[in-house]
């Protein structure tokens, strides 16, 4: 079965074109093998504007029965601005993501964004590292697909 991922926005970029400090901060851990179960697959960057786009592939550690179907790989979008005055926003990138709990309201009905923090970027930001946020997804993940989140 061949899955189907929804269009991001942007430009495809290398790596090396990356400028938003939290994008370099999560892309060096990914590259620099110090994070395991996952994957860097593309960067994008909005044309004229200051967001750059992640695509990563998580493994999730799941059980085989699941009570919401949640992949054991999962393709997300992690979406930086340069401004830096919110979250890093994650999306689903598979087509037919489930509606599940804790999920941010999108613009987009196909667009699943996933809810990772339940305190103000103002608490979280003064704490944030790519080590943490990337295990706090596949907390997320991992929780959703046994439904104790």
């Amino acid at each position: 079965m061949t899955l189907e991922y929804i269009d991001l926005p942007g430009d495809s970029i290398d790596v090396d074109a990356l400028e938003i400090p939290r994008a370099l901060q999560i892309t060096t851990a990914i590259v620099g093998g110090r994070l395991d179960f996952v994957r860097l697959t593309e960067c994008r960057k909005f044309a004229g504007a200051s967001i750059e786009i992640l695509v990563i592939e998580v493994e999730v550690e799941r059980p085989q029965v699941v009570v919401n179907p949640i992949r054991r790989v999962e393709r997300l979008a992690v979406l930086l601005s340069a401004v830096d005055d919110s979250y890093p926003e994650v999306l689903a990138v598979r087509k037919g993501f489930p509606i599940v709990p804790h999920l941010n309201i999108t613009f987009d009905e196909n667009t699943r964004s996933l809810c990772l923090y339940d305190q103000s970027w103002d608490e979280v930001k003064a704490r944030w590292t790519a080590p943490a946020f990337i295990e706090r997804i596949r907390r997320w993940l991992a929780d959703t697909a046994i439904g104790s989140l």
